[in-house]
């Protein structure tokens, strides 16, 4: 049986700080509008046992992923959002043959993306590892090649360059995030994908970045800074790219959008 909106909360109240708790609220449903059999074409045939041990062993997904028989997890992302996404950033249809680096990877939805629309390698890094990635892993649900890894270690310099880089929903939680792009042009043989929060409280007149000292941002103390556009753009061509295009924006007011780039060395 599907875990109910409400149990979900109580689970989630013994193990999350409120702070995050509220963070993360908005949405705790497993609903989906559309799913295409092509993307659990890269899994494992696994059993809907797994699935059943899925919900009741990893209390809270980030992401909603789908498992071969048809389920989906109940990810704080639904699955209608990160399907728009897709579409929103840009992600490349065709990545057959290609390098696939996916920075910040979190459960995995978008290198699951990767493997399916023919990336021959899809490296998954984050400086931690989720609840729903290691079950993943654990249970072989998708051949996901994980490395614990911190963006400004000394370990991520030693990467060679991707064909293709992910990089959505970082950034901004980096308190240098300009040294952040610098280490994302450094491994990007043809292009990236940089996406997160822009500020434009103060419209775009001149390029400046909100600094968040504490959970100003969704209450989460782990934003740092919010640029207005000039600003990411600037960062972006400081940090080496050679060209970039502003493939959307969004969001709910001036203080909290979203932005993303394709952008090229």
């Amino acid at each position: 049986m599907m875990p109910t909106n409400a149990s979900w909360q109580r689970q989630l109240r013994k193990i999350v700080p409120a702070w995050a708790r509220r963070a993360i609220a908005p949405r705790f449903r497993p609903g989906v509008d559309s799913l295409s059999p092509a993307l659990i074409a890269t899994a494992n045939q696994t059993s809907g046992e797994v699935f059943e041990r899925a919900q009741k062993e990893v209390l809270f997904w980030f992401h909603s992923i789908p498992f071969p028989g048809g389920g989906i997890t109940p990810g704080n992302k639904a699955m209608a959002q990160q399907q728009q996404e897709l579409v929103k950033w840009k992600f490349p249809v065709d990545l057959t043959g290609k390098t696939m680096l996916d920075i910040g990877c979190a459960d995995g939805f978008y290198s699951i993306v990767g493997r399916q629309r023919g990336a021959q390698r899809v490296l998954s890094t984050d400086d931690q590892q989720t609840p729903g990635l290691r079950f993943l892993l654990d249970n072989r649900v998708y051949p996901i090649e994980y490395r614990k890894l911190d963006l400004m270690s000394p370990e991520f310099l030693e990467l060679e360059p991707f064909d293709f880089v992910h990089f959505a929903g970082v950034f901004y939680h980096l308190q240098n995030p300009l040294e952040g792009l610098k280490r994302v042009r450094r491994v990007t043989r043809e292009v990236a994908l940089i996406e997160g929060h822009i500020n434009e409280t103060f419209g775009r007149g001149l390029p400046y970045a909100v600094y968040y000292e504490g959970s100003e941002l969704n209450n989460d103390p782990t934003n740092w800074w919010g640029p207005n556009l000039p600003c990411l753009e600037a960062m972006i061509r400081t940090a080496g790219f050679s060209r970039y295009s502003l493939t959307d924006t969004y969001g709910e007011h001036a203080g909290n959008k979203r932005a993303s780039f394709l952008a090229y060395p």
